[in-house]
């Protein structure tokens, strides 16, 4: 088995760490086929894919903040008219935005996550014939 230098497994299956290898051994050696090069591209893009969904599964922590009913420091809404006249009615507000704003970023990510899985899928059967 190849060791591929300065990448992260992060949820590799074993089919991308063949390809990835495979991609590695393709990249030391000075002469490919246009077969061999365009197969090349589907595996380097089936390993940006894979990737990007580390990433986002990455991303996906915000659901446990949903669950414990915390949200991120970058997600809170404050109040602008705090420091004037500030009443409950208003932090209330602040503060279901602020869940409105967590869920709709939750809701992208999944979203997300969904469109690269399908990717992988058509460029593993890709690869696989």
């Amino acid at each position: 088995m190849v060791k591929v230098p300065h990448f992260n497994p992060i949820s590799l299956t074993p089919l991308h760490q063949k390809v990835l290898e495979q991609t590695y051994m393709a990249t030391l050696s000075e002469t490919s086929t246009m077969k061999g090069a365009a197969l090349s591209q589907i595996e380097w893009r089936s390993i940006s894919l894979t990737k990007k969904l580390a990433q986002v599964q990455i991303d996906i922590f915000l659901t446990k903040c949903k669950q414990q009913d915390y949200i991120p420091k970058g997600l809170i809404i404050i109040n602008p008219l705090k420091s004037t006249y500030s009443t409950d009615y208003g932090d209330r507000l602040c503060n279901t935005v602020s869940k409105k704003l967590l869920n709709q970023l939750i809701k992208i990510l999944y979203s997300k996550q969904r469109r690269i899985q399908k990717d992988i899928t058509v460029l593993e059967q890709h690869i696989q014939h």
